[in-house]
């Protein structure tokens, strides 16, 4: 004997129900209904990020294809300037997103930024560089052939050692060389120290010395050490960015200006957008003569009248 048939009802009306029971679990979350999974590239390449959580399932596929998918569903940059040969073969889920990173490019030369704070922290910007690595992670550079360049490899590994050092003294005087590096490689080595060295005084000076690296991303850097816990490493940051001066550096700057809830870190960047002549900078400059802090307003203000007389000179 069979039981009772089960009711169904109308395929066109359980697609409707299907559709706003979904719309009102977003609705009631906060957050948009999840995509599918993207597939992306040669190989087979499957990425889903859900609440901050990766899942990747990926067979074969070129390691720069599957960093590339993992920023595209994350919503951050890659950077690539390494040549990454080898093939992804593994499958996780429910990691973080930078723990899931750090897996995909163990032993790999690779820099984190992030902007944000707290709960609002988030990564914008993954840079893959030329370095001592594994992983398939080989130099892009040609190799060693000058004398140059052989003193560029020494110092490079002169100054990776000196960082692991537990004496400040040895690390800062390790930083203050990174001077004497590829801008670009220098760059992502200050990025590490400033995300991994338990220091203030360390990261403040690696904030310092970017200030003198310009270009291949310093600017991007320096932001994402405008979160740091520690004032003084903010201030240096802030200090660097205007020494940096180009035009990434120059908005964050006015951003600081006309946000920051520090009068301190406003006034920091007041007198460093105030020795930009730039119409970016003027903007910003004006904007803050309306500033709540006296000692502020004043800056902006002299700026700006500074920047009037010689208009009218010129």
């Amino acid at each position: 004997m069979t039981g009772p048939q089960r009711r169904t009802m109308p395929q066109r009306t359980r697609a409707a129900i299907f559709l706003l029971i979904a719309l009102l679990f977003a609705c009631g979350s906060g957050t948009a209904v999840a995509a599918e999974p993207s597939t992306t590239g040669p190989g087979n390449v499957q990425v889903d990020i859900r609440n901050g959580l990766l899942t990747l399932d990926a067979h074969g596929a070129p390691l720069e294809t599957v960093l590339n998918a993992i920023g595209k569903e994350a919503t951050f940059d890659v950077v690539i300037d390494a040549d990454l040969d080898s093939s992804v073969n593994r499958s996780f889920s429910g990691l973080p997103v930078d723990q899931s990173l750090r897996r995909l490019l163990d032993g790999a030369s690779f820099v984190m930024v992030y902007s944000g704070s707290g709960d609002a922290k988030r990564l914008t910007l993954l840079h893959v560089y030329a370095g001592a690595g594994t992983a398939g992670v080989k130099a892009v550079r040609p190799q060693v052939t000058t004398v140059e360049e052989s003193l560029q490899a020494d110092m490079e590994g002169w100054i990776r050692t000196r960082l692991e050092s537990t004496d400040r003294g040895t690390r800062i005087v390790a930083v203050r060389r990174l001077t004497q590096l590829e801008s670009e490689v220098a760059v992502g080595i200050a990025a590490q120290v400033l995300e991994y060295d338990d220091d203030p005084i360390v990261r403040g000076q690696a904030a310092a010395t970017l200030g003198k690296l310009a270009g291949n991303g310093a600017s991007r850097v320096l932001e994402a050490a405008l979160a740091d816990d520690v004032p003084s490493v903010r201030m240096h940051a802030v200090k660097a960015l205007g020494a940096v001066r180009d035009e990434y550096a120059t908005k964050v700057l006015g951003q600081v200006l006309l946000q920051h809830r520090d009068a301190q870190m406003r006034l920091a960047a007041a007198r460093e957008l105030a020795g930009i002549a730039t119409e970016t900078s003027e903007r910003f400059l004006k904007a803050a003569t309306l500033d709540k802090d006296a000692e502020v307003r004043h800056v902006a203000e002299e700026a700006v009248e500074r920047s009037k007389r010689l208009k009218s000179s010129g």
